[in-house]
């Protein structure tokens, strides 16, 4: 993983403001480690466009032109993530 100032930075692309995915799963993992999100299981995925919902790792809102994959651990029950972020929350293991 890159170091904080490597990871944070921001860039300008297309006019509007990027977030590099290392900083999104940077954030997901430290959130899954303090206890926010529950240990993966292995549950249903979904896959759809974004459309500026807060992904439920990182905060950052999850774009029209992102993935978001909502991952459903029960009825009613659903996490929505970046796909980075849904990566990190895959390989967290307390």
């Amino acid at each position: 993983m890159q170091s904080c100032a490597v990871a944070c930075r921001v860039q300008r692309r297309h006019g509007r403001k990027t977030v590099h995915p290392e900083h999104r799963t940077a954030r997901t993992f430290d959130k899954a480690l303090r206890g926010g999100l529950p240990r993966p299981t292995a549950d249903r995925v979904q896959a759809f466009r974004g459309s500026n919902e807060p992904c439920d790792g990182c905060g950052d809102p999850i774009s029209h032109g992102d993935l978001l994959l909502r991952v459903i651990v029960r009825p009613n029950v659903s996490f929505w993530f970046h796909d980075c972020c849904y990566e990190a929350w895959l390989t967290f293991v307390k």
